[in-house]
């Protein structure tokens, strides 16, 4: 096998280990829904912490009715997981999408936080 091929071949098994999918892509899929009595700010910030200690790509953007927060693997250029916070009564729900693969610590991280 050639040096390129070999190369070639590691970059499409990470996407496929991964679960390369787009931010759309992933938002197409149905979320997991959690409550918190913590405001909806205090949820975003506590999650893009933990994840900015984790030495990981975390962006926060304002959505008219609440915030969203996204992890990004910046190897691949595409979203880990995606978390929308929105005001519900005295709390908030944490709507949640994670891509397939290894990622089960990012359900943990935002349990955390609620």
């Amino acid at each position: 096998m050639s040096l390129m091929f070999q190369r070639y071949l590691a970059v499409a098994t990470l996407l496929f280990m991964s679960g390369c999918s787009t931010t759309p892509g992933l938002l197409e899929k149905s979320p997991e829904v959690f409550d918190s009595d913590k405001a909806p700010q205090a949820l975003a910030i506590c999650l893009s912490e933990i994840w900015t200690n984790r030495n990981k790509d975390v962006r926060v953007n304002p959505m008219p009715d609440g915030q969203r927060v996204l992890l990004n693997n910046p190897v691949l250029h595409a979203p880990i997981a995606i978390v929308e916070v929105r005001e519900k009564g005295v709390g908030a729900e944490a709507r949640f999408w994670k891509t397939a693969g290894p990622t089960g610590w990012t359900r943990d991280d935002l349990q955390s936080c609620l």
